[in-house]
């Protein structure tokens, strides 16, 4: 087989093994299909509500509906403005028995008028009654829908961008193991039948060496980025321990003269708060109570929610003072061999 043949069929098994590569960088429809499963931003769609009922006017509008406060109708029901919803039945009563009595004609719409009193016209009583709190008009404002499941950004998880990393590494050593048998099998033959075999293998040689200095290079500016990532995390993760170091040095020089700091607080408090301190705001969890104590020490206080969640604030300078004097003052009095006072329940 001459070797142009066989530089052709390596060609297109390069040509085949790197499709998908090539397609996903230079087809425009995949590309904008990962630039929006990439990207952050939302949809606002322009669509028409739904007209439930078919009438001439709005089917909300977007004023309330005023009601006087005291409204006789024909069933003679009195609502005093607590009662609208026997008003609002009441109505509909009166309006089905006044189309019943005029008879109308049979598929022609019966359309009922509600008029409004104008602003100065308005009881004082008036109880107004909320019907839709979205304007209803042409140039209504367009209001902000969830975009669907399949326009929102997908979070890709670690185990498969593992699993695509190795998927292109094999791909990429099984097209040098193609090239090298080439070569190989080139050389080989070259030596038996002709030079032209010898001519092909040094080519693929040429192409071999070319792409796995190709590959060589990604690798290495691979490695060089994720030491740079390393190297931050570590300048984060060491900076974040000097402030809690810090921090509880500062809790520390709170501690009254004449006690011993660490044991005031305790050595494991200590280490405990410093630990806390120094994880990521992301990965805090509610303290422990020790850890409460040196905040407490450093001016600070734990704040819980109702709904459960808590943040740490800063205590009032006055209030820190007044309970750090009482705290003392109690200290002083009472001496460590001392018992404590019986509680007798009257």
């Amino acid at each position: 087989m001459p070797s142009s043949v066989l530089l052709a069929l390596v060609v297109a098994a390069g040509v085949l093994i790197l499709m998908p590569a090539l397609a996903h960088r230079y087809d425009t429809a995949l590309r904008g299909q990962a630039e929006l499963r990439a990207s952050s931003m939302r949809v606002l769609p322009r669509e028409r509500r739904r007209r439930t009922v078919p009438s001439g006017g709005p089917v909300r509008p977007p004023t309330s509906l005023i009601v006087p406060a005291a409204v006789r109708t024909a069933h003679g029901v009195t609502a005093e403005g607590r009662d609208l919803t026997a008003v609002r039945a009441s109505l509909v009563r009166e309006v089905l028995d006044g189309a019943g009595a005029g008879a109308p004609v049979s598929g022609a719409r019966t359309r009922v008028r509600v008029r409004r009193p104008a602003n100065g016209n308005r009881p004082t009583s008036a109880v107004p009654i909320p019907v839709s709190a979205m304007p209803v008009a042409a140039n209504r404002p367009v209001s902000v829908v969830p975009a669907p499941p399949s326009a929102r950004p997908t979070v890709v998880p670690a185990a498969a961008v593992r699993r695509a990393a190795e998927l292109q590494r094999a791909r990429r050593r099984r097209l040098v193991l193609i090239l090298a048998a080439l070569v190989v099998g080139q050389a080989v033959v070259g030596l038996f039948l002709g030079a032209a075999f010898l001519i092909g293998a040094v080519v693929s040689a040429v192409v071999a060496a070319g792409l796995l200095g190709r590959l060589r290079a990604v690798a290495a500016e691979r490695q060089k980025r994720e030491a740079q990532e390393r190297h931050a995390q570590a300048l984060v993760a060491r900076a974040r321990a000097h402030r809690a170091e810090a921090f509880v040095r500062r809790a520390l020089r709170q501690v009254p003269a004449g006690a011993d700091r660490e044991a005031w607080l305790g050595s494991e408090a200590v280490g405990a708060a410093a630990g806390w301190l120094a994880m990521p705001r992301a990965e805090r969890e509610r303290p422990a109570r020790d850890v409460v104590r040196v905040l407490a020490a450093a001016g600070r206080e734990v704040y819980l929610a109702a709904d459960g969640a808590w943040a740490v604030r800063p205590v009032a300078v006055a209030t820190r003072d007044s309970v750090r004097r009482d705290a003392v003052a109690r200290r002083e009095a009472r001496a460590a061999e001392a018992r404590l006072p019986r509680v007798v329940n009257g």
